[in-house]
């Protein structure tokens, strides 16, 4: 019995451990969910973010949802967000909530933002969906074991993370550490699900072709020291009306998942909807139908320096 719980808890702690990490395809665009460096750094933006994956897998639902925003602070130079975040793996559920701040300033003519991110990780687990060997499941759930009940265990911890952005021109470097202080959560009597610090990195170059159209390669790589994932993006824009392009996550036969086909539209005043659709690549290609992708973005630029003219008129009874 307790080597088949051992195997439940490390393949769903597997999935928890990259919690913060969940797999986006779109994450080119929502940039600022990798690496809070990027609070603040242009606009003031609201994204949501929704993936389903692995459709047709299994009737258990594995899923992500994320709401994220952020806004600069010009007069102190800095920018601040907000991010909540839900993963789905089957019976187990993760929500997280972190604030971000950013410091940005100039260096000759390339700029540097430097963020760190404060927040909370809440991990639940519904024990009377489980079954294993032991168990009664004839109309009532009895697990017969002593390690299982049929209630819904959590759990609660802090969590911490830091980025640094360098940009020049059309050229962006990004580098953060997820998880910096390794939390772990117990939600259950004998196994903690453990967070581990997780290296990214982001770099992006973009080739504008006259005023109304600009090709950006998006590089994207996430390790934890013992697994490595590469992403490539090649992002198609006209008028930063349209956009579309794919993407390739993996790099050999070891980590190959999915070719993703995205495209972008720009709708009323300052929305923009995405969509990909995840192709799956490795040896899971015969058992799904891949993964589905929406993103809704909303940007409105802030001005530096807003100043309101009024006209005065000296009046001796107040100052």
């Amino acid at each position: 019995m307790k080597s088949v719980l051992s195997f439940f808890f490390c393949l769903f702690g597997f999935i928890s451990d990259a919690q913060n990490l969940t797999q986006y395809s779109l994450s080119f665009v929502d940039r600022i969910k990798y690496n809070p460096g990027y609070s603040g750094i242009q606009d003031a933006n609201i994204f949501v973010h929704h993936r389903s994956q692995f459709v047709g897998l299994s009737p258990i639902n594995f899923s992500n949802q994320t709401f994220m925003a952020d806004m600069p602070l010009h007069r102190i130079n800095s920018g601040i967000g907000l991010e909540v975040h839900n993963d789905f793996a089957g019976f187990l559920s993760n929500t997280s909530m972190d604030v971000k701040y950013a410091y940005h300033f100039k260096v000759k003519k390339s700029k540097i933002s430097m963020g760190i991110a404060l927040g909370a990780i809440y991990q639940s687990l519904n024990q009377s969906k489980l079954t294993v060997a032991s168990g009664e499941y004839d109309g009532f759930v009895v697990h017969n074991d002593a390690l299982l009940d049929n209630t819904t265990i959590s759990s609660i911890q802090l969590n911490t993370s830091a980025g640094v952005i360098y940009s020049l021109s059309n050229f962006e470097w990004g580098i953060s550490m997820m998880n910096l202080n390794n939390p772990s959560t117990n939600i259950f009597k004998t196994n903690s699900f453990e967070q581990n610090r997780v290296f990214v990195s982001n770099m992006s170059q973009k080739i504008k072709f006259g005023t109304n159209m600009n090709y950006e390669v998006y590089c994207l790589y996430k390790t934890d020291f013992i697994k490595h994932q590469v992403e490539l993006s090649n992002i198609l824009r006209i008028k930063d009306n349209i956009s579309t392009g794919l993407t390739l996550r993996g790099y050999n036969t070891n980590n190959l998942d999915a070719v993703g086909i995205f495209f972008g539209i720009k709708f009323l005043r300052n929305f923009w909807a995405y969509y990909n659709y995840d192709i799956p690549i490795n040896s899971l290609s015969s058992s799904n139908y891949g993964s589905h992708e929406l993103l809704i973005h909303y940007r409105k630029a802030i001005k530096r320096n807003i100043v309101k003219k009024y006209f005065m008129n000296y009046n001796s009874r107040y100052l």
